[in-house]
């Protein structure tokens, strides 16, 4: 799938659907390509395939591949124009110390996932850049809620495994006045087996929730698709309203930021139930998957 950035309808600075690629895989985006070879293909679940590209040094005339959590990758295949776009799912101390990013691809017939997963092998290179504007917004000073829906849980493994290792890209610095914001997750998914990392991603959040819409007979947790009385759960009392105590902000009072990824119908709802509970529309920040 190729990522649509929203977020009033907009990602972080506001960028439009027209500034960010199309499904038809032309190359919108200006920058530099890099070279990259594929290190490990490993499946995820029957439909996700996990990628390790381990990254070309640059040229002298070039630029070193960078991105920040949350950002995807234009990814483009052997002898192909179409031009996919996939989520990072790891972090970028990972591209320091091996020159190694990962992507999660759904199967799709779309030509660069179809690649992924019928003609892709271990050394197969391919080019690739960074784009997108989704990320992480002053994670220092606010509680992540992060609601993702199927494979739109891609962006938030980044950026979860990023904020808990304390790279979380953020330009503020820590203050010490604001101690251990936590962070939470709501992923469903059509089948249990379709939840990708669950394992680690419960052991990296502070609270979790973890639904299939369709149950199976192994399943035995949530069942349903995501609801207001699910999402509530995790609203906490704005800073202002909180008693600090000897001066001190404690992590539930902090405010919140919500983050939301998935198909545009679940990303759509989700906003709108939000609002519906009076979370101020700045603090909600959505891409959308189609």
């Amino acid at each position: 799938p190729s990522p649509l950035i929203d977020g009033d309808r907009h990602g972080r600075d506001g960028k439009s659907e027209a500034d960010t690629p199309s499904s038809s895989g032309k190359d919108e985006k200006s920058g530099m390509w890099s070279a990259a070879t594929i290190r490990r293909i490993a499946r995820l679940s029957p439909t996700v395939k996990h990628l390790v590209l381990e990254v070309a040094k640059p040229s002298p005339t070039s630029l070193a591949f960078s991105f920040t959590p949350g950002q995807w990758i234009d990814f483009q295949i052997p002898a192909h124009s179409l031009i996919g776009g996939y989520s990072i799912i790891s972090t970028p101390e990972l591209l320091n110390q091996k020159s190694h990013v990962e992507i999660a691809v759904k199967v799709s017939r779309h030509p660069p996932a179809a690649w992924v997963h019928n003609d892709a092998e271990e050394g197969s290179e391919v080019l690739i850049k960074p784009g997108g504007n989704f990320g992480l917004v002053q994670p220092e000073k606010t509680n992540s809620v992060f609601i993702a829906g199927g494979i739109g849980v891609t962006p938030f493994i980044s950026m979860i495994r990023s904020l808990k290792a304390g790279q979380s890209g953020s330009k503020d610095p820590p203050t010490s006045e604001y101690l251990n914001p936590k962070c939470s997750l709501i992923y469903t998914a059509k089948k249990s087996e379709e939840l990708l990392f669950m394992d680690e991603l419960r052991g990296l959040c502070d609270q979790s929730v973890f639904s299939v819409t369709k149950r199976d007979g192994s399943w035995t947790g949530h069942t349903g698709r995501i609801d207001s009385k699910l999402v509530a759960h995790f609203l906490k009392p704005e800073t202002e309203k909180e008693t600090r105590m000897n001066g001190d902000v404690t992590p539930s009072s902090l405010p919140t930021n919500f983050y939301v990824c998935g198909p545009p119908e679940m990303t759509d709802t989700v906003r709108n139930m939000l609002l519906s509970l009076d979370v101020p529309s700045q603090r909600i920040l959505f891409e959308k998957w189609w």
